[in-house]
């Protein structure tokens, strides 16, 4: 079985996140599928043995079996035709990232990128937990999906490139051990967490670090985190999560501009207005304008 939801949800991410514009989920027992991505793309083998075969023409890409827990990383465009190999049934998810997708910060993400080993091995379970995850809320939430799966994937990314181990991702906090919980992938995914969960309330700078201070780390070392990570402070980071949340509600509500500042975390009106028209070059009005005189991706 092959399932494809490329994509349905907002194909405008968070500029510094790498949001999969392509996510392909395979269950193969005898049968060949043949995918092809043209950009950059993650391979995460879940379950069994799985075959890959890449295009004659693509000398450098990986031409062999890999099992479950298997993770691997292409970043150039590849045809591949994907089979099971020993096991019965075999299971992998296939996110695929364009350049143009992550504009105008393309360098930070080039940069972690460029950083990712071709080849890495995790425990099975924690790409199922992440797989589940991230397609939940692809599929499910079409508006502020494409934010909390970029959350769970750059903190897993990030490892990878720095070859951290130790990111759980699992519902029960309680479940991970201290040395995962202090991990500086785990250090970011409590922050963003935070952000995420707050955003809307008048918190600062000092409220994220202390959130994160429970878990015995350095003020200064979340800041610098945050700036390997996305080339911003925490604080630059939640204020551009709040202009993104507000840019969704003008584009997919009618919900009066006032109430939206109010909600993504500003004063009001006039502060959003200002601190919108830097960032994206328009007031939110002109930006509501432009953004719903056409339909939304995956309107009929």
């Amino acid at each position: 079985m092959i399932s494809d939801f490329s994509p349905f949800y907002p194909r405008r991410p968070f500029p510094v996140f790498p949001v999969p514009s392509r996510v392909v989920e395979l269950t193969l027992r005898k049968q060949v599928a043949d995918v092809a991505f043209c950009g950059s793309h993650l391979i995460l083998v879940l379950s069994g043995v799985v075959c890959l075969n890449p295009s004659a023409t693509m000398e450098d890409e990986f031409d062999g079996t890999l099992s479950g827990g298997h993770i691997y990383f292409s970043k150039g465009p590849c045809t591949y035709k994907v089979s099971a190999g020993t096991a019965a049934v075999s299971s992998l998810c296939i996110y695929g990232f364009e350049d143009k997708m992550v504009s105008p910060t393309t360098e930070v993400l080039s940069s972690l990128f460029s950083h990712l080993p071709p080849i890495s091995r995790v425990p099975a379970s924690t790409l199922s937990h992440l797989t589940e995850s991230v397609n939940d809320a692809l599929k499910k939430d079409p508006v502020y999906g494409d934010l909390t799966a970029a959350g769970l994937l750059y903190p897993f990314l990030l490892s990878l490139a720095s070859k951290m181990p130790g990111v759980v991702f699992s519902s029960d906090p309680k479940s991970s051990g201290k040395q995962a919980r202090c991990g500086p992938s785990s250090l970011l995914l409590h922050a963003i967490d935070y952000i995420s969960k707050n955003y809307s309330t008048p918190i600062g700078a000092a409220d994220i670090e202390q959130a994160v201070l429970t878990l015995e780390t350095p003020r200064t070392h979340l800041s610098r985190l945050f700036e390997e990570a996305f080339a911003l402070r925490p604080i630059e980071y939640l204020q551009q999560y709040r202009l993104h949340r507000a840019a969704l509600l003008l584009e997919h509500t009618d919900t009066g501009i006032e109430y939206i500042a109010r909600e993504c975390g500003f004063s009001g009106r006039s502060y959003l207005s200002s601190v919108f028209a830097k960032h994206y070059g328009e007031s939110p009005t002109s930006y509501r304008k432009r953004h719903t005189s056409t339909p939304s991706p995956g309107a009929p």
